[in-house]
């Protein structure tokens, strides 16, 4: 399995305008996980 998508995806502008009104202007991914079925189930899900 990959590490992610190479380059990483353009943040959306909405997300940089968030984070520049928070006083940070070096704006970065720090992380992104590939989603598995386990990733969108709920905790309290029972079978």
């Amino acid at each position: 399995m990959g590490m992610g998508l190479e380059p990483p995806p353009n943040m959306p502008q909405v997300f940089k305008d968030c984070i520049q009104d928070l006083g940070e202007n070096e704006i970065k991914i720090v992380i992104q996980k590939c989603l598995q079925v386990t990733n969108l189930r709920s905790q309290f899900e029972t079978n």
